[in-house]
Parts: structure tokens; sequence; C-alpha cells
């Protein structure tokens, strides 16, 4: 199907018309996503951009990719730390560490993070309280 528009020059912003026609269709799809109308998949297809750009421009428009009551996630969580993580160090498959980091592990070549998100991530885990430090045991 294609749609039409009219659109007076003067709002093109420093755009061509195909430029603006992409930032139609991804406002569109943001909202028909956000109202329910699309899943994020078909929100992407429309769109014409891949899943990950769909959900970075969900974030970047502070649209939820993921509708989860925040307590029913906390509780889930809970439960699954607890159990999960408890039958993992019974099977004997990790061990809770409890003592620092290995000295060469700072040898290790640094593993691209070119936004610092992973960095970030992980300070808000520790100042929340979350983060639980796990040394997994490979193959015996």
């Amino acid at each position: 199907m294609e749609i039409t528009m009219q659109v007076p020059d003067r709002y093109l912003l420093n755009q061509d018309a195909a430029e603006l026609g992409q930032r139609i269709k991804l406002s569109a799809a943001l909202f028909m996503f956000r109202s329910g109308e699309l899943s994020a998949g078909a929100a992407a297809e429309l769109a014409e951009v891949d899943r990950f750009t769909f959900a970075a421009e969900c974030n970047r428009h502070g649209i939820p990719v993921v509708d989860y009551p925040s307590e029913d996630l906390e509780t889930e969580m809970a439960a699954l730390r607890a159990s999960d993580l408890d039958e993992l160090v019974a099977a004997g498959a990790v061990r809770l560490g409890n003592s620092g980091l290995p000295a060469e592990l700072w040898n290790l070549p640094k593993p691209e993070d070119p936004d610092d998100s992973v960095r970030r991530a992980i300070l808000e885990e520790r100042a929340g309280g979350t983060c639980r430090a796990v040394t997994v045991i490979g193959p015996r």
C-alpha cells in the first residue's frame, strides 16, 4: 500500500522527502506499537528497521519494549535467583565467589563497549544490591 501526503517545504527541516517519509513511518510504527496495535517485530518491519534499531528508538522515546509489571518481575527474579542459583551451586556447576578477582583477569583484552553500557549496568546492579558474584567452574 502506498500513502501520499502533501507536506509544505517548510516542514522538511533540512531533509529530503525520503528522510521525512522514513521518520513518519518510524513515528507511526512507534505509536502503533505503544498503543498495542502492532508487535515489536511488526512495528520494526513497518518502520523498515531491524529489531535492535527499533528497540533503541523505543528507548529513546521512553516506550517500554517489554510491558511487564515491575512487581511481577521483582517476584519472579527473586524466585529465580534463589532457586536456580542454589540448584546450580548444589550441582557443582557454579561456585559463589567469596574472594577477589584473579590477577590474570586484568591482562585479558578489554571487550568493546563503545557506549559504556555494560559498565553502567554493572554499577547500577551494585548500587541496587542485586549483583552476586558467581564463579563458573568448567568441565573437569
